[in-house]
């Protein structure tokens, strides 16, 4: 039997969606308008790509305050 096919890269295309919040009311408007992809992007797929910075994400742990 062969060997079973592996994918060795991966390309993930990104796009921007020009949006931009600088108020707490205008990002949780833009949560609930923009794709479920574009959270995914900036949540689990950002750890995925920098596992190897931190052994935990950098706004987690014995800070005292909220990077945002």
């Amino acid at each position: 039997m062969s060997e079973p096919f592996q994918f060795q890269t991966r390309l993930n295309l990104v796009e921007l969606l020009g949006r931009r919040a600088t108020t707490v009311r205008e990002l949780l408007d833009g949560i609930r308008e923009v794709p479920g992809a574009s959270i995914y992007h900036h949540t689990h797929r950002f750890l995925q790509q920098h596992h190897f910075l931190s052994p935990e994400p950098p706004n987690i742990g014995n800070r005292k305050h909220i990077d945002m």
